[in-house]
C-alpha cells in the first residue's frame, strides 16, 4: 500500500527552510526531518492548505472525497464528497471557495469552506486536470481537451459571478513555440512518466504558470495565463 506522510512544521522552523535548502543543494547529506510526520494511509493527489481554519484539504482520488485534516487537532476532522476521480483542488483568495476538479465526471466541484458542503456541481466540456485560482476569484481549468491533434478546451475559465449559460468559458491557446530540432536520441528503455496537468499561481496570483496535457497524452505544452486580461500570454 503507497503511503502519503505529511510533514508539519512549525511556523518558527520554516523561517530557516530556505538555508537549509541552499545548504542541501551543495551535497550535503541531511538525515533529520523537521516537523511531525502523519501517516494517512493513501497518497492524495493534492493537498491544500487552508490556515484561516487550521487544517489541509486532501484529495482522495480513490475514494471521490476531500478529506480535511487539522493540524492543530492533529487528525482527521472530516470530509466532502465530490464527483468521480477528482484530481486537485484550489482554494479562493478570501479563503471562502474550495474548487475541486473531478477528471472521470468532468465535473468542478464548488465546495463552501465554512460549511465544508458542495454547493454547486459544474459540467465541463472537457474531463479536468488542474485548478487554480486568480486575483479577481475567476478560476483557471486545465483539461485534456476535446480536439484531436489541437489545444481545443484545453483551458476553460469559471467565473461564480456570472449567469450560469456564461459561467464557463474557454481560453483561447496561442500555437506553442516549434520543436527544437534536431532532438537528442531517445535511449532504449528510457523510463516514461505519464504525468497530469498542473497550474502554480505566483504568489500575487496575478499570472499562473501551467502545463497541460492534452491529445491523449500525446502532446504537452506550458505556458503563462494573465488573470486581469483573461489570456494566455505566451506557451
Amino acid at each position: 500500500m503507497r503511503v502519503l506522510e505529511l510533514c508539519l512544521i512549525p511556523r518558527a522552523v520554516l523561517l530557516g527552510l530556505g538555508l537549509f535548502a541552499a545548504q542541501a543543494a551543495w551535497g550535503q547529506s541531511v538525515g533529520a526531518t523537521f516537523g511531525e510526520v502523519v501517516r494517512l494511509g493513501y497518497t492524495a493527489s493534492d493537498v491544500i492548505l487552508d490556515e484561516s481554519r487550521e487544517c489541509l484539504y486532501l484529495v482522495n482520488t480513490n475514494a471521490n472525497r476531500v478529506d480535511i485534516y487539522s493540524y492543530r487537532d492533529k487528525g482527521l476532522v472530516g470530509w466532502i464528497p465530490v464527483g468521480n476521480t477528482p484530481l486537485a483542488a484550489a482554494l479562493s483568495p478570501d479563503n471562502a471557495w474550495l474548487y475541486v476538479a473531478n477528471n472521470m465526471s468532468a465535473t468542478l466541484s464548488v465546495i463552501d469552506a465554512g460549511t465544508r458542503g458542495v454547493v454547486q456541481t459544474v459540467s465541463l466540456p472537457a474531463r479536468p486536470e488542474g485548478v487554480a485560482v486568480g486575483s479577481d476569484g475567476r478560476v483557471l481549468i486545465t483539461t485534456q481537451g476535446t480536439g484531436v491533434g489541437s489545444s481545443q478546451n484545453t483551458l476553460l475559465i469559471f467565473d461564480r459571478t456570472q449567469q450560469l449559460s456564461f459561467q464557463v468559458q474557454p481560453v483561447q491557446v496561442p500555437p506553442p513555440a516549434p520543436t527544437p530540432t534536431p532532438l537528442p536520441a531517445v535511449m532504449a528503455g528510457r523510463p516514461i512518466t505519464t504525468f497530469r496537468g498542473k497550474l502554480l499561481p505566483t504568489p500575487g496570483r496575478d499570472f499562473i504558470v501551467g502545463m497541460t496535457v492534452f491529445n491523449n497524452f500525446n502532446n504537452t505544452y506550458l505556458f503563462v495565463y494573465q488573470v486581469a486580461s483573461g489570456t494566455v500570454l505566451k506557451t
